[in-house]
């Protein structure tokens, strides 16, 4: 069965080149190759458009034999082609009488009422957060359900801050940090500081328009007034960011500090220590803009992307193809001494796959910690705790190194505690 699998591949193989080779077990002669047929067609081809330059009076007898031998050569063409799907055919045949074990087939995909449903909300949730307010509504009738009232609102309320981003009018985004500012501070986000220093760097360094909305100043100046529009506006609303994010004192010094080059702002870019902050980048709306869905959609308890747009990344940069590969093969061995068949392999004692899977570095949203006691990797249940010299060890590495009455020796310091260690989320 082997050698004759071999032979009909070889036999397929030369059928298929590009060039004329000898057919294995073939007892009637073969047509030329395609590439060969092709060739000889594009010859006479070349041959009459030639003759047809050179002389005008070409004969229409001339025009019926390239006919003939344009039949001619795709009578060949198809030949050759029906003897590649008839070899092809019998492979595929020789094939499956060779490997006889069947598959086992998958259950039908949202067979199940909460199946449907739950791909009805990750597709309704995705046309949400994309803005497709439209299309979520039409989705949502044809499905015969109600669009969740809430996030939708919230979705709706994300945009309208996005788009006013877009157009360069922060006034909504920090706004919404005030509001949101103690959410804000219990994740040490800089947000409502990145949106600050984006509007000053614009009234130090642009030219502003008439209708340019700068609040704290803008009221209080006379028209006459010769101080600075920055200056004005750092001392508006930089006392307050000194006492809600101290992580960017040395930000707002610098901040504070260009201030010198307010009467000649061009200067700003060529300056060794602060030419940094001249970067347009600072002032451009596209890192406000992710920044901004980041926190709102933390705020929102939602992940910042979608379920259908990570589904459909992480399939589509080939863990799906693996992962199908995987089960294919673990499905075709023999079943183990236990009696477990090569599917129920597939998964190990820690309900783990047991391949890598290769993910890109955007996709990865847990830390892999080894504990350098154990050399395992720590899990859900053998979370890093990190002790409290700064140490850092897996559970139940800890667990073993504590002595009677709670006290722990760290294996890297001398340090010995009877605190109890804290548990690390990276």
């Amino acid at each position: 069965m082997q050698d004759a699998m071999m032979n009909e591949l070889d036999r397929l193989e030369s059928l298929s080149s590009l060039h004329s080779e000898p057919i294995a077990s073939s007892s009637t002669s073969a047509p030329p190759s395609i590439g060969e047929s092709l060739d000889n067609l594009l010859a006479h081809l070349q041959h009459a458009r030639h003759s047809v330059g050179i002389n005008e009076d070409f004969s229409n007898y001339t025009f019926s034999d390239l006919k003939k031998k344009v039949e001619t050569h795709k009578k060949r063409v198809d030949e050759r082609q029906k003897q590649v799907h008839g070899s092809m055919t019998k492979f595929g045949k020789l094939i499956d009488k060779k490997f006889t074990n069947i598959l086992p087939s998958s259950p039908p995909l949202f067979s199940s009422v909460e199946a449907v449903t739950a791909l009805e909300r990750v597709i309704g949730s995705h046309f949400l957060r994309s803005g497709a307010f439209d299309v979520a509504n039409v989705f949502y009738a044809e499905c015969g359900t109600h669009p969740p009232e809430r996030e939708r609102a919230n979705f709706a309320r994300m945009y309208d801050i996005v788009q006013a981003l877009k157009q360069g009018d922060l006034e909504p985004a920090l706004q919404w940090t005030v509001a949101a500012r103690d959410f804000l501070q219990t994740r040490h986000s800089t947000l409502e500081f990145e949106l600050h220093r984006s509007r000053y760097l614009r009234v130090l360094l642009e030219p502003l328009p008439d209708s340019f909305p700068i609040e704290g100043y803008a009221s209080t100046l006379p028209p006459t007034s010769l101080i600075n529009p920055a200056y004005q506006y750092s001392r508006t609303h930089f006392p307050s960011l000194y006492r809600t994010h101290s992580q960017c004192t040395s930000q707002l010094n610098r901040l504070t500090t260009i201030l010198i080059y307010a009467r000649n702002p061009g200067k700003l870019a060529s300056s060794k220590a602060y030419g940094d902050l001249a970067d347009a980048d600072l002032r451009s709306h596209e890192g406000l803009e992710r920044m901004f869905v980041r926190e709102w959609c933390k705020w929102m308890n939602v992940s910042a992307r979608g379920a259908l747009k990570e589904v459909a990344g992480l399939g589509g940069n080939g863990a799906l193809a693996r992962i199908e590969k995987g089960r294919k093969v673990m499905a075709g061995r023999k079943p183990g001494p236990s009696g477990s068949s090569g599917t129920e392999a597939w998964w190990d004692a820690n309900e783990e796959i047991m391949i890598e899977i290769p993910v890109p570095p955007n996709e990865r949203y847990h830390s892999v910690f080894a504990c350098p006691v154990s050399k395992e990797q720590t899990t859900e249940k053998n979370p890093p705790m990190m002790l409290i010299c700064g140490h850092i060890l897996a559970k139940d590495s800890v667990t073993r190194l504590t002595k009677s009455g709670g006290r722990i020796k760290c294996p890297y310091c001398p340090v010995e505690s009877t605190d109890p260690p804290l548990q690390v989320h990276f």
